[in-house]
């Protein structure tokens, strides 16, 4: 079985907020952007998103 998690983004110095609809818990993490990648980086996981042309 599968569960979907979802979750509210929000930027505060520098750094990326996750906040997840169902628990209201709040988990802090590090972005970049490059090269019109953006990545998201918290708990030892890693998100890319590209910008589609």
């Amino acid at each position: 079985m599968q569960k979907t998690v979802e979750s509210t983004y929000e930027v505060e110095n520098d750094k990326i907020i996750t906040v997840e609809k169902e628990t209201k818990e709040k988990t802090e993490g590090k972005y970049t952007v490059k090269n019109d990648t953006l990545t998201i980086s918290f708990e030892g996981m890693e998100n890319k998103f590209v910008k589609l042309k």
